[in-house]
This record gives structure tokens, C-alpha cells and sequence, in this order.
């Protein structure tokens, strides 16, 4: 990792990707922002306008279970606890809730979405689809299980935003591949979530998780998946909460950038610092051949009295983590157990995290190997 630090303007704490994150206008090509008060990554909640009932026409209206005969244009869901089985055909648009209401224990399996979002309730069950070919938010339930599925050329394909946890409801992911997505999974409030045994090839993020309105994101596990070739594996980045997550036992290979990026910072809540990411547990992971064609972190780093200083980061290692001396929190990110070998600058590199042991290093570009840990 490669840090450069500037001196202080005043601002929204700024997060990009450069090169990587952009509006979904394929013309577009410039950094953009994901902002502390929710503007972002890739776009707002505010810009939800694929929810709209107005824009689509001729939806199968379903308020039973459903065996579909043919490809349909889009699907308006009436009722709760129905099974629609897709019978290998295409839904070329939404499914989308009817009636002004978001509809809970539904099942979509066996079949195509095609250019549309995916947008249920609580209990909502997601089993052998193809989900592609969607630029925007792709997947929105509101807590429940999505696995044995297919996603890919979509822009967020899971984005788990509104599932309700208080109440006992979170997502997990599990058994999937996806493919050549901006993002695969985003976790960007929901507490609790589990992504667990999945493929992430060829996305420009396979799992991103921040707190985008400042709250949630907690409690995520991220166990036993395959990060290959992607832009970036993961990336932690919040600035108020996205506490206790646990990243172990994945394998990152051939990611362009770092395996995993982790850049935290502090918020001002109710007058008093709050601090990001307290809790972390990174273990058991394996980084190989990570960091040879990088991209640049960059942001502020908010510290806890609020000041911040505009940086860079090239994420070239196998794991990445920085703001996390400048925050100084007894219950940070702990490192534990993990194998790096042949990424093109340190295997771990990670100033200012609890050492857990057992890391080893073999054979990465810098023959220091590992900062902030002792690898053997």
C-alpha cells in the first residue's frame, strides 16, 4: 500500500474507487463519490425510481402460487406467502410489489430476471435464477435467503439496504456466483447479514460494505467464498458504524487490487465521536497474487475529533486496512491466522490492528512482507 496524505479542506467525507466507481452511464468513466449523509455508492436510495409502478405496463399480476406458461414483461406480487415458480422462462423487467404494499414470505425460484429489479418483503426466498442485465439496484428484500442463483452484468446485484433487522429479519447469500457486476453485494445498512460459500469473479467489487446512512451494516459475515480476478474483493469502509464483521476463511486470488480494503473513519453523533468498524475480525483468509494492476483509495480520514485529511491509497497488497491507527480503539481489527503469498507489495499491510497471531507471509513483492502484524 502506498499512502499519500493532503493537507486539510473542509467537506463531506468522500470515498471513491478512481477509475472503478462511476455513474452507470458506460460514457461516463469518472470517479464518483459515496458521501457520509448517503449520497453514493453508486447511487442513492433517493434514486429509486425502478420502483415505480408507472413504469411498467402489462405486469402477470400474482396473488397465488404461480407456475408461469411463457416469458412475461414483469410481475406485480399481491400476496403474501405464494410460490412463483418461473418454469426455466424469462421475466423481461421487475417483479415488483403491487398494491402499494411490500408483500412477505415470498418464494421466486427456477427462471430468468432480465433487466429488472427484484424487490419483496421479509422471508422473501430467491433459488435457481439468473438474475442479469440490470444497471441499478438489482436484488432490495427485506430479510430472507437468496442461494443457488446466478448474477451477473448487473450494477448493485444484492443490495441489502432495508431489511428491518430490529426486528429479527437479515439476508443471507449463499451457494451463488457472480459475474462481471459493478458490485456484487452491497451491505449498506442491513444489519446481521450472511454471505457464505459464494463464487465472485470478474465484478469490479465483490462485496462492499459501508454504512451509507450512518447507521447499520453490523454484524455481517462474509465465510468461505472465492474472490477471483475481481477489480477488488472487498471492501470495508464506513464512517459511524459497521461493527463487528467477520471477513474468515475466504480465498482471494488474481484480484486486480487488494483482496480486501478496509479504511474507516469517526462521525459526530449527538455531539460525541463514533467510530467505524469496532469489532472486526479478519481470519483465516488466503491472499494470492493479489495487487498487480491496482487502483487508488481515495477519501478522508476522519479522526475522532473530527478533523480529516484527504488521502490515496493504492490497494496492491493482499490485505489493506489504514485508518485504524489514527483511530486508536481498543476493540478494533483484530488479524489472525491468515496466509498471504505472491501479491505485488506486502502481504498484509495494516498499521494500527490487534496482531492475533498466526499470520504467514511467503514470497510478496516487499520483502517486508507484513506491517502491523508479525507474520511468519
Amino acid at each position: 500500500m502506498k499512502k499519500s496524505v493532503f493537507p486539510h479542506v473542509h467537506g463531506l467525507v468522500l470515498l471513491s474507487l478512481l477509475g472503478l466507481i462511476g455513474c452507470y452511464s458506460t460514457s461516463d468513466g469518472g470517479p464518483f463519490g459515496v458521501s457520509a449523509e448517503g449520497g453514493g455508492f453508486p447511487f442513492t436510495h433517493d434514486d429509486m425510481e425502478l420502483v415505480s409502478q408507472k413504469a411498467w405496463e402489462g405486469c402477470l399480476e400474482v396473488s397465488a402460487d404461480t407456475l408461469l406458461e411463457s416469458d412475461v414483461p414483469c410481475i406485480r406480487v399481491g400476496a403474501d406467502g405464494i410460490t412463483i415458480d418461473l418454469n426455466g422462462y424469462t421475466v423481461h423487467g421487475p417483479i415488483l410489489p403491487g398494491g402499494g404494499t411490500i408483500w412477505n414470505d415470498v418464494e421466486v425460484r427456477n427462471g430468468t430476471v432480465a433487466g429488472g429489479a427484484i424487490i419483496l418483503g421479509s422471508g422473501t426466498v430467491l433459488d435457481q435464477l439468473i438474475v442479469r442485465d440490470h444497471p441499478g439496484f438489482t436484488v432490495e428484500i427485506g430479510g430472507g435467503l437468496i442461494t443457488n442463483s446466478l448474477f451477473e452484468r448487473n450494477g448493485s446485484a444484492v443490495d441489502l439496504y432495508w431489511s428491518w433487522s430490529s426486528a429479527g429479519h437479515f439476508v443471507e447469500v449463499r451457494d451463488c456466483r457472480f459475474v462481471e457486476n459493478r458490485v456484487g453485494v452491497a451491505i449498506q445498512d442491513d444489519d446481521n447479514s450472511k454471505v457464505i460459500n459464494n463464487h465472485f469473479e470478474a465484478n469490479e467489487i465483490g462485496v462492499y460494505i459501508w454504512d451509507e446512512d450512518l447507521v447499520g451494516a453490523s454484524n455481517s459475515e462474509i465465510r468461505q467464498n472465492r474472490f477471483i480476478r475481481n477489480d477488488l474483493g472487498i471492501w470495508l469502509n464506513a464512517v459511524s458504524e459497521a461493527n463487528g464483521t467477520q471477513i474468515s476463511k475466504n480465498l482471494f486470488q488474481s484480484n486486480s487490487s487488494s483482496g480486501i480494503a478496509v479504511s474507516l473513519g469517526c462521525a459526530m453523533e449527538y455531539g460525541n465521536p463514533f467510530c467505524a468498524g469496532r469489532g472486526t475480525v479478519i481470519e483465516k483468509n488466503k491472499f494470492i497474487q493479489n495487487g498487480n494492476d491496482p487502483r487508488t483509495l481515495t477519501g478522508r480520514l476522519w479522526l475522532p475529533d473530527f478533523s480529516g485529511e484527504p488521502y490515496e491509497v493504492v490497494a496492491d497488497d493482499g490485505l489493506t486496512v489504514f485508518g485504524i491507527e489514527e483511530l486508536n480503539t481498543a476493540d478494533g481489527v483484530t488479524v489472525i491466522g491468515n496466509t498471504a503469498i505472491k501479491n505485488a507489495d506486502l502481504g498484509i499491510d495494516a498499521a494500527g490492528v490487534i496482531d492475533g497471531g498466526a499470520n504467514l507471509a511467503r514470497q510478496n513483492g516487499n520483502e517486508s512482507e507484513c506491517v502491523g502484524v508479525a507474520c511468519r
